[in-house]
């Protein structure tokens, strides 16, 4: 018959399947023989033979079955790996090894190329994308703020561009001539700074998102993890639970693009309309 477990921390009667204490949120010491359910236990039909470690597909290996590398990770919060990986959600067997890296080298540096990618063709916008889909909100306020603000005041300030089609029908010097002229007459000293500034902050918001979003994610997740665990949440249901707090959200995702788009037009037509 299953016996509670007492919390070593403040001594409080758990229930055989509590994980965690329901008291003090601290982890419970089971006994060694008393088999421990796991993220990473492997299926029941995974083959039994190890002799061959060859990592394939974060926990696969081929020959058989054994945890990935950063099974054992434990951060110095005391959050282990298991419950980094149930917050991250997808792409956790990429995610955790940087957390792993930075943990153990003590660094904040890392690089992210997803956002970087993003931020280099959508400048602070496209980082918040990245953010906001991860649930991390208020960075991605803050991005997206910062690259609505420069997009509205680059376009208020940019003149309309009209070209005559009938001058690329002509001879390519002419073509050129003509639309040169048309980009760059009457350009004003506010526009080449605003044009040069949105470049700049393009480059730089990639460079700082690309090198520590992983950093600022490991702060999110550490914080939601220790927040959830003093929550007074049931230890039954406390993966199920970690799993809905965390995760990504394609939902807030689509919100964010719709509501930048509407945002941006607006505020377009009324620093146009004002200037």
């Amino acid at each position: 018959m299953d016996q509670n477990t007492v919390c070593p921390e403040c001594g409080t009667q758990n229930e055989p399947d509590y994980e965690f204490c329901k008291n003090c949120g601290a982890p419970l010491i089971r006994n060694e023989a008393e088999p421990q359910p796991s993220y990473f236990t492997p299926p029941a039909d995974a083959p039994q033979n190890n002799a061959q470690h060859q990592y394939q597909n974060g926990s696969q290996y081929q020959g058989g079955y054994a945890p990935p590398p950063y099974a054992s990770y434990t951060s110095q919060e005391g959050i282990p790996a298991e419950d980094f990986a149930i917050f991250i959600g997808k792409k956790a067997d990429r995610i955790l090894p940087k957390f792993m890296q930075m943990e153990l080298s003590g660094s904040k540096v890392s690089w992210c190329w997803p956002i970087a990618i993003l931020a280099w063709f959508l400048g602070p916008i496209g980082a918040g994308f990245w953010f906001l889909y991860r649930k991390m909100f208020k960075p991605a306020i803050l991005l997206f703020t910062i690259g609505i603000v420069l997009d509205v005041a680059v376009s208020a300030f940019t003149p309309n561009i009209n070209i005559d089609p009938s001058v690329l029908t002509g001879d390519m010097y002419q073509s050129f001539t003509e639309i040169y002229n048309a980009l760059f007459t009457g350009m004003t000293p506010v526009m080449l700074i605003l044009s040069y500034i949105s470049k700049f902050l393009y480059l730089l918001t990639c460079a700082l998102t690309g090198i520590f979003a992983y950093h600022l994610y490991k702060k999110h997740c550490v914080t939601k993890i220790l927040s959830y665990r003093q929550s007074g949440i049931d230890m039954r249901f406390y993966k199920l639970g970690l799993a809905s707090v965390g995760g990504t959200s394609a939902g807030f995702l689509v919100i964010g693009v719709f509501s930048v788009a509407i945002i941006k037009s607006l505020l377009t037509f009324v620093v146009q309309y004002m200037f």
